[in-house]
């Protein structure tokens, strides 16, 4: 049976999709008339230069300290693979919830293993968890949550330009795309409701933690000292896009893992980024949610 979209008709729209959409379009508005004031504050000021790039740079993170976490991860997931290659008829023959349960087991194991090694890089390094992700000057949670929220509003508009772009690309090359497996079985009709709110707390708490201290707290740093911050933005943010695995998400994730990247910098401070991500994923669930489109396998 091929998998397949319903997507709500016109007539038959909710007043919740509405509400998801105006939601979405004044985001987009704050967002856009941010831009225009900073891009004004910019042209009189010039663009402020990044007070924690010192310390980012002094941070403890090598190279070799992400090539090593890369390959053990990759070696993980190769390992995952291949054993779901291997033992394909033994899955296909169990119980939709156990496949389910065999999913979130994966992903527990591979989330735990990425944090696992991060904290014990850090602790052979001899610093503090602190020292090594940011954080060390403390700094009341309400003012990172408030610099999250003005980096999520900026880049709004160019995450959704980027996306409009990307999408109507893929449209009209008539290259066959797959959605993404989260959004996917998010909207899933034959998904339990169990399995729904496993993806939600991924999405909207561990996901954005684990991405967020793998790729900007450690790769980010790492390339940062020895190739340069710019070169360095550029790359991580590649990399987040393309582990994805979703081509027509490439191009505005590799925006949002630029912004990610640049609120770290700014900031100095991991929660920032974090918050960001959290805040972006759980704004799409909700419109998603909201829109009434949905997914059968």
């Amino acid at each position: 049976m091929n998998a397949s979209f319903t997507p709500t008709t016109p007539e038959d729209i909710p007043a919740s999709a509405l509400a998801a959409g105006l939601a979405i379009f004044v985001i987009l508005c704050a967002g856009l008339a941010l831009d225009i004031r900073l891009l004004r504050r910019w042209r009189r000021d010039g663009i402020p230069a990044p007070e924690h790039a010192d310390r980012l740079l002094a941070r403890h993170w090598h190279w070799r300290d992400a090539l090593w976490l890369t390959l053990v991860m990759a070696v993980f997931l190769a390992a995952l693979a291949l054993a779901g290659t291997v033992m394909e008829s033994a899955i296909k023959a169990l119980a939709p919830d156990n496949v389910h349960a065999l999913i979130i087991l994966q992903n527990l194991a591979t989330q735990a293993l990425a944090l696992g090694l991060v904290l014990h890089l850090q602790h052979r390094s001899g610093a503090t968890l602190a020292e090594s992700l940011g954080g060390a000057t403390p700094v009341p949670i309400i003012t990172r949550l408030r610099q999250a929220g003005v980096f999520y509003l900026a880049a709004m508009p160019i995450i959704a330009a980027t996306a409009l772009i990307s999408n109507t690309f893929f449209a009209f090359s008539g290259i066959p795309v797959q959605p993404q497996p989260v959004l996917s079985g998010f909207i899933d009709t034959t998904a339990p409701l169990w399995f729904k709110g496993w993806l939600i707390l991924t999405a909207v708490a561990a996901a954005p933690l684990v991405e967020e201290v793998v790729f900007r707290g450690v790769f980010f740093p790492a390339l940062a000292r020895h190739h340069g911050i710019p070169p360095a933005v550029a790359l991580v943010s590649l990399l987040f896009a393309f582990i994805h695995g979703h081509p027509p998400s490439v191009l505005p994730l590799f925006v949002v893992g630029t912004t990610l990247a640049t609120a770290y910098l700014y900031t100095g401070s991991l929660l920032v980024p974090i918050f960001i991500h959290a805040t972006f994923n759980t704004v799409n669930l909700a419109a998603l949610l909201l829109s009434g489109i949905t997914y059968t396998p």
